[in-house]
């Protein structure tokens, strides 16, 4: 039961606290992590301590996500997060926050996987992106 709240909580979190942003950053300056995927392309941003590590993704087109997983394959970690409403629709050029995290450091590997339906063609896609703790 505390997992199904987890979820709702993080869900309803991004939803609400998504922000335009419109900045342009470079992916190879070490503080993005950009992947594709047969469809989709995501950015990765992140930022924070070690004591709270703050993940944020951008889609490049308007999705609708069944499930993300965040993975640290260096450590044996992973967590895999369902959508609890896979109809929200994450729109493209807009930033979402992933809950924090704790034990994150500079030099780390993570890998983030993005699984659902864009909005346009209701097309199927897994897409995978690294991103490296600045």
């Amino acid at each position: 039961m505390k997992i199904l709240y987890l979820v709702l909580v993080v869900f309803i979190s991004v939803y609400i606290a998504g922000c335009n942003n419109s900045d342009v950053v470079d992916p190879n300056s070490g503080i993005n992590g950009t992947g594709t995927g047969n469809t989709v392309n995501f950015t990765m941003q992140g930022s924070g301590t070690s004591q709270s590590y703050d993940f944020q993704f951008t889609p490049g087109v308007d999705v609708k996500l069944n499930y993300l997983i965040a993975s640290l394959p260096a450590q044996q970690f992973s967590d895999s997060v369902p959508n609890t409403n896979p109809s929200t629709v994450f729109s493209s050029g807009q930033s979402y926050s992933w809950y924090p995290y704790t034990g994150v450091q500079t030099g780390q590997q993570w890998s983030f996987t993005f699984n659902g339906t864009t909005v346009s063609s209701n097309q199927s896609f897994t897409s995978t992106v690294s991103f490296t703790i600045p």
